[in-house]
């Protein structure tokens, strides 16, 4: 095509010269302007001086003709001067920077209407008024302005001749015009075309993602083209993949799915697109994100791919790692629990197909806590994994090892076999953990409780085999530790029940649920001196809970705290009521629990405060195992009750720890003898020696003793013989609400 535009414009040249003049000179000097052109049109020459070739041949060719073109640039409001022929350096000047606008000039209006503009004078033409002075100074008069379109009919710039006198175009003149406007027009576009393929190879050379151009004509596609960052990327030269297939990177691990869906969409023409492990050429595995289109003749035939890749190794391996951390243990490298579900899951699908019993253990070490706040967190971390290497050392390839969080392990026994099987596997790792530790130069020894729970035919839901394992591992612990214990379903029922009152005792608190009653205490004449309040749950379902029960699960859950609360202050609000009885003082059971809080004080001082009652009007119970539990922190917080005023009670004293040194160190104002003593006392028994000591020590330390669980006269005969203070007991009355107190011992002058 270009060189038939030349053709064409040499042809053109010839008519018009023909036209005009018959001379043999003229003749010959257009044969060498065809030569020229030709020559020009063929060689790769720069732009500017192809244009300016055109210009020289015009003017020429067309007398007193003076050539310019001018291009659009990039913004497209203004053309700028490309070359200039033969017009003066002064005129050129003034020709850079034109403004792209309807009516200015004839080249300015011709960008805007797309279309040839002929002006035969400009000094009369309206679209040439702000240029008057620049038309006189150079003594032109015509112009004759064509736009050059590119394929896409774009205006690229313009074509212009001017010319010193009035005149308008002749038919070959304006025959050669066009034709030499075309042959600009081309070479624009030629160039425009070429700046856009340089640029694009700059861009794929620059790029960061690999691309290779493949042949698609032939069976195996081989490259034609690769850019160098896949050179970078798989380590291979460009000459050494040209000619063959992008399959020499795929190896072992390369998935074939992704290999027969990329052959599949090659095979219909169609884009792809897949990630897929490839190897570089060392072997080292990388991971591309991979994009394969057709690229299509003007036919739509399609004669090449074009592939995109680009390496995300870093990412997948990131992925790996935040899919490991998701599913493991960061400290032991062990499934965590999530991962030990779907392990679980698994197993329990594959014993159930294949009728082979699946049994979980759960394991928990004992004393972990003081070995981590004694010798520290890194020690216990260190013991942690040690610990987690001796129990994978001692099961079987098949089974699963999990940490389930803080010093717990579950193990999952697939095909775990008959229950002395998984007794022995049981023994064998108690043996493997009590075995002693060498960590950071210090010897450690440790032992584990476990339990151990089994499908049997109903089961359909394995989860609830780690809750049995769990349930049956601190039965272990309870009867001593380094032990295992199976579940039973009785321990279950207990463990729901548990889970059930729990939840109910929290809607308890909020519903009033609870309510006192208060036991009277007697003193020798068996006049009412004081009470003790006892909490009492009227339940909605179960009716009348039993103190021993809730109060146990109270303090293990820790609502305790806020059941203990709503006592102190009941207790308060009764008091002026209870006062009016002739009760002195009234005793409230203070838990280990509350004595650890930080604001257990201050919460019964307010209490106080807000029902006007004085501390010295009532007593704090406590038993013995609140020294055992929690020794260093109970000595101080009762001390700091005592100096408040309070009264401090030990009760059930002799049934428990019974250190005399805590009798005698701690701010005690009462003891309590349990009823276990009472029962047997004025039958000769010996526990009549033991209260004998116990109101002895008292009066010593200058104590009240209260005996608990008078039933009989005997009784109260024996406690006056050995100087008991005060009685409590069903003899002399059953706790009761203060309603019924108060019609009972109110005296009548006050109902």
């Amino acid at each position: 095509m270009y060189l038939a535009f030349a053709i064409v414009f040499a042809a053109a040249i010839a008519i018009t010269v023909f036209v005009g003049s018959r001379r043999l000179l003229q003749y010959k000097r257009l044969l060498l302007a065809e030569h020229e052109a030709l020559t020009l049109m063929l060689k790769d020459a720069p732009l500017k001086e192809k244009l300016r070739e055109i210009c020289r041949i015009l003017e020429a060719q067309i007398s007193g003709a003076h050539c310019s073109v001018m291009l659009v640039n990039d913004a497209k409001t203004h053309l700028k001067l490309a070359v200039a022929g033969s017009l003066p350096n002064e005129f050129i000047t003034e020709l850079k920077n034109f403004p792209i606008t309807e009516g200015n000039g004839a080249c300015g209006d011709a960008v805007v209407k797309g279309r040839d503009v002929i002006v035969p004078d400009m000094r009369k033409d309206a679209r040439f008024a702000a240029y008057l002075d620049l038309i006189e100074r150079f003594k032109l008069r015509a112009c004759w302005s064509s736009p050059c379109f590119s394929p896409s009919n774009e205006v690229l710039g313009t074509f212009a001749l001017y010319f010193k006198r009035c005149r308008k175009p002749t038919k070959p003149e304006l025959y050669l015009l066009e034709q030499a406007r075309d042959l600009v027009t081309l070479m624009l576009a030629r160039e425009q075309e070429q700046s856009d393929l340089k640029l694009l190879k700059r861009s794929v050379e620059a790029s960061s993602n690999g691309i290779v151009v493949a042949d698609a004509s032939q069976p195996w596609r081989p490259l034609i083209y690769v850019n160098p960052a896949f050179e970078k990327m798989t380590g291979y030269q460009s000459s050494e993949l040209l000619g063959k297939s992008c399959a020499i990177l795929q190896g072992k691990d390369s998935s074939m799915q992704s290999v027969r869906y990329i052959r599949e969409r090659l095979s219909l023409q169609q884009e792809a697109q897949t990630e897929i492990r490839n190897y570089r050429k060392d072997g080292t595995p990388f991971w591309n994100d991979l994009y394969i289109a057709p690229v299509r003749d003007h036919e739509g035939k399609v004669t090449h791919f074009i592939g995109i890749q680009n390496d995300i190794t870093a990412r997948k391996e990131q992925e790996a790692k935040i899919s490991w951390h998701a599913t493991h243990d960061t400290l032991t490298g062990l499934p965590n629990r999530v991962l030990l579900e779907d392990r679980l899951q698994q197993a329990f699908r594959q014993c159930k197909r294949l009728k082979h019993p699946l049994a979980v253990m759960f394991i928990d070490l004992d004393g972990f806590k003081p070995i981590n706040d004694t010798l520290g967190h890194n020690v216990g971390d260190e013991l942690l994994k040690a610990v987690a290497l001796r129990i994978q050392t001692a099961i079987r390839a098949g089974d699963t090892l999990a940490r389930f969080g803080g010093d717990e392990f579950a193990l999952i026994l697939p095909n775990a076999g008959i229950p002395a099987d998984i007794n022995e596997i049981a023994k064998r790792l108690l043996v493997a953990i009590s075995e002693p530790y060498l960590l950071n130069q210090n010897e450690i020894s440790v032992t584990a409780s476990i339990g151990i729970a089994i499908t049997d035919s109903k089961a359909s839901d394995p989860n609830k085999l780690i809750q049995q394992a769990d349930i049956a591992m601190y039965k272990a612990k309870r009867q001593g530790s380094n032990n295992y214990e199976w579940f039973g379903h009785d321990m279950g029922e207990k463990l729901e029940r548990r889970v059930r009152l729990r939840h109910d005792m929290q809607n308890a608190l909020m519903n009033s649920e609870f309510f006192l009653e208060y036991q009277p205490i007697f003193n020798h004449d068996r006049n009412v001196i004081g009470a003790e309040a006892l909490v009492r749950w009227e339940h909605p379902k179960l009716g009348r809970m039993s103190p021993a029960e809730f109060i146990a699960l109270a303090e293990q859950t820790g609502q305790i705290i806020p059941l203990g609360k709503w006592v102190f202050e009941q207790v308060c609000r009764d008091y002026p009521r209870l006062a009016t009885l002739g009760m002195t003082s009234v005793s409230v059971n203070v838990s280990p629990v509350q004595l650890s809080r930080a604001n257990f004080f201050e919460d019964f001082r307010a209490a106080l405060a807000r029902y006007d009652v004085k501390a010295s009007n009532l007593i704090l119970e406590i038993t013995e195992n609140v020294f055992i539990d929690d020794f260093t922190n109970a000595i101080p917080v009762l001390y700091q009750f005592h100096q408040a005023g309070f009264k401090i009670a030990l009760d059930d004293f002799g049934t428990g720890y019974s250190s005399l040194r805590f009798v005698h160190e701690l701010p005690l104002d009462i003891i309590k003898i349990d009823r276990s003593f009472i029962q047997d006392a004025g039958t000769g028994s010996r526990q009549e020696s033991i209260i004998r000591a116990i109101c002895a020590i008292a009066e010593e330390m200058s104590l009240k003793t209260v005996a608990e669980g008078v039933e009989e006269e005997v009784q109260v005969q024996f406690l006056e013989t050995v100087g008991c203070t005060y009685y409590q007991g069903y003899l002399l009355a059953r706790p009761q609400t203060l309603n019924i107190l108060e019609e009972t011992y109110l005296p009548s002058t006050a109902k």
